[in-house]
């Protein structure tokens, strides 16, 4: 992860950080794979453990992803269809953090739950600052 980039995990502490992801899933992706489908219902966050990703529109590229990036916030966060195709662009892992473990933390950790969303919210600040 490069210097001063955030991660929808930092500040979790050893604890902290068993509760987020203890029901979570480690998805394995090879180069070439489609992650996330546009249009997609899904709900989960995944975070970029390791390796790049690509998110598309058709043939535009619109962002890289590395680990410690956050994706598919958007879907989650406002309840709407996937925005855009991911690609795997190189062989990687991400963390699934599903709709039911998120909104669990929120009803059942809410401190958890509020340094993610914040974590969250200041990668989408960045990506705007970036933009």
């Amino acid at each position: 992860m490069a210097e001063n980039q955030l991660a929808v995990l930092d500040d979790l502490g050893e604890d902290e950080l068993l509760k987020a992801i203890g029901k979570s899933n480690i998805i394995e992706c090879r180069a070439g794979d489609r992650v996330l489908k546009q249009g997609g219902v899904a709900r989960n966050i995944f975070v970029v453990l390791e390796g790049n990703l690509e998110a598309r529109d058709g043939d535009t590229l619109l962002r890289v992803m590395s680990p410690g990036d956050v994706i598919g916030e958007i879907a989650f966060l406002l309840e709407r269809p996937r925005t855009a195709d991911v690609y795997a662009a190189t062989d990687g892992r991400l963390l699934s953090l599903s709709e039911g473990t998120l909104r669990d933390l929120i009803a059942n950790e809410p401190s958890i739950a509020a340094k993610l969303m914040l974590n969250i919210s200041k990668i989408l600040a960045m990506r705007f600052l970036k933009g």
